[in-house]
């Protein structure tokens, strides 16, 4: 017996500050690939950020790209295609929690911010090319289109 039709949820993605950044700057080392990959998301998936990956992004690119780019890029985070969730005081109390428990130098604070996101919010995956995650087991979207 074969079923008809099949509903599946839609994908739910955090989009991390690499892959902002490395969609504006034409000489990021990721462009072409983060471009690629945004053209196989499906179109019904959930995007999310946080407001702490927003504040990030923002410094990133008005130093490497210019305060207008950071601007632009501010106005396309507020249109409402992705959801920005935000980093509250329980989110915040853990993301300290694990940022004492990982020993690594790399893993950076607003990581461990996304970590703690990731689970809470059950999350599919993750698109980034910081390989902290995938080290945290959590997927990385390119690993799933």
């Amino acid at each position: 017996m074969t079923s008809t039709h099949m509903t599946s949820r839609p994908l739910s993605i955090l989009i991390d500050t690499n892959v902002f950044i490395a969609r504006l700057d034409k000489n990021d080392t990721t462009h072409t690939q983060v471009i690629a990959i945004s053209k196989k998301i499906p179109e019904n998936s959930v995007l999310y950020t946080t407001n702490q990956i927003i504040s990030e992004s923002l410094t990133v690119a008005a130093q490497k790209l210019g305060k207008n780019t950071a601007i632009t890029l501010l106005r396309e985070l507020l249109s409402g295609d992705v959801t920005i969730i935000h980093v509250d005081e329980h989110i915040f109390s853990k993301s300290l929690s694990l940022f004492k428990k990982i020993r690594s130098k790399n893993v950076s604070f607003a990581d461990c911010t996304s970590f703690v996101v990731l689970k809470q919010y059950n999350i599919d995956a993750v698109f980034t090319f910081d390989q902290h995650f995938r080290q945290q087991g959590f997927k990385l979207l390119n690993d799933l289109i």
